[in-house]
């Protein structure tokens, strides 16, 4: 449990000779009850890769217990191998709790998430569900348009999940797909497309954000206002274009995240240095919002107070 990557492979060793990893194979096989779930997670602490078959022949044991200690050992295993038995345990069907299953693939499939994308495709209903948020976890640049698959699926978790990886890839096809999914009919799915566009270095995001600072939903525009808040080299033209879309609660949650931020002030006083109408008219509006958002803010603390 304690070795490092540098002393396991003498570690392991060690096991093989003194003929302890055979003796922990054997007890899973021949053991029951308790002893059998303790010997499948010693096996899983041994990280050899020999004990996947071992642990694999237990996920279709009779009791509960046992099938989650075999999930919990393979997880220990971290090995891209020990998620195959996993994964094909669960087209079929495996009953597990989700979260230990999941706990497992994420640590087995870390190095290789492109591994999921074909379990995916198979999967369906609740199990393509939970390997999606697993790949959405674990995505990488290198999965590529595979991803543009899942985020068309019919299944919304899926787009979801989707969103996500995609948020780590910025590869060409990136913010077209992520600018899709944030006009997705289901709220969470925009909110995570508005996410991931948070994290794409691409200034191309600021139309798809400001379309997100209008949505119905105010986690969305919430969150598309912490993203374009942001964006500091651009911040006075996305003022400008947020005052543009006449749209009140985007202003106000704008001008909010430009008050946490800092920002609020520079943008203030560079437009204070820019002589002309527009220029005044555009620090009216401002000046107009913050007060409304201060309101806003007090009349929230009074009511906290009162309850």
């Amino acid at each position: 449990e304690m070795g490092t990557p540098e002393t396991r492979p003498s570690l392991l060793q060690c096991l093989r000779k003194s003929g302890l990893l055979d003796m922990r194979v054997c007890e899973t096989r021949v053991a029951r009850g308790w002893q059998r779930r303790t010997a499948l997670i010693a096996l899983g602490r041994t990280r050899a890769f020999e004990a996947i078959p071992a642990l694999a022949e237990a996920l279709d044991a009779h009791s509960r217990e046992t099938r989650i200690a075999a999930v919990r050992g393979l997880g220990r295993i971290a090995l891209t191998e020990a998620a195959i038995p996993l994964m094909d345990r669960m087209l079929i069907h495996l009953d597990v709790p989700e979260h230990t299953l999941k706990n497992a693939l994420v640590k087995c499939c870390r190095g290789h998430p492109e591994i999921l994308v074909n379990y995916v495709e198979r999967a369906r209903g609740p199990v393509r569900q939970l390997l999606a948020r697993v790949l959405g976890e674990l995505a990488s640049p290198d999965l590529g348009e595979e991803l543009l698959v899942l985020a068309a699926d019919p299944l919304p978790e899926v787009r979801g999940s989707a969103a996500r990886a995609l948020g780590r890839t910025n590869a060409s096809f990136t913010l077209p797909a992520l600018d899709s999914l944030a006009d997705d009919p289901e709220w969470f799915v925009r909110l995570r497309a508005v996410v991931a566009l948070g994290q794409v270095e691409n200034i191309g995001k600021i139309r798809t954000l400001l379309r997100a600072l209008c949505d119905s939903n105010r986690y969305v525009r919430q969150r598309a206002a912490w993203a374009l808040a942001r964006m500091e080299p651009q911040l006075e033209q996305i003022l400008e274009d947020v005052v543009a879309t006449k749209d009140e609660y985007a202003l106000q949650v704008f001008i909010s995240e430009l008050e946490r931020s800092g920002a609020i002030e520079k943008i203030i006083s560079a437009m204070a240095l820019c002589p002309g109408r527009s220029a005044q008219t555009l620090l009216d509006v401002v000046a107009d919002a913050r007060n409304r958002v201060g309101t806003n803010s007090k009349a929230t603390a009074v009511a906290a107070g009162g309850r």
